[in-house]
């Protein structure tokens, strides 16, 4: 792989990590707003870390699950711009990529 290949992959994965910034911002949206409508309980980046470390204080909790569901999303949306040539990288392809994402981590 020469220096031009290189870069054109940490373009597209610095590209895909922005959409991943915007795909994760609409998910916290979503999220916030059924907390505020009662539908869940407690949210799933949340859940995951109370799972994964069940010692933390309620505070590190709040924030390593905060960190976690950014760097989840930051690091699915590289991921899709590395491995999705840009032809096929468009709203819709980004769309179901994102819903997979979501049903293999979280519902998975």
């Amino acid at each position: 792989m020469d220096g031009r290949q290189v870069e054109g992959i940490v373009k597209r994965g610095f590209s895909g990590a922005l959409a991943g910034v915007a795909g994760t911002a609409a998910m916290s949206a979503a999220l916030g707003i059924s907390d505020l409508f009662g539908v869940m309980d407690r949210q799933p980046p949340r859940i995951i870390i109370e799972d994964l470390l069940p010692g933390l204080s309620e505070d590190a909790t709040t924030s390593v699950a905060l960190v976690s569901h950014l760097g989840y999303g930051v690091g699915a949306g590289a991921a899709y711009g590395v491995l999705v040539a840009p032809e096929h990288r468009n709203g819709w392809t980004g769309a179901l990529y994102g819903i997979a994402v979501w049903a293999v981590g979280y519902e998975g």
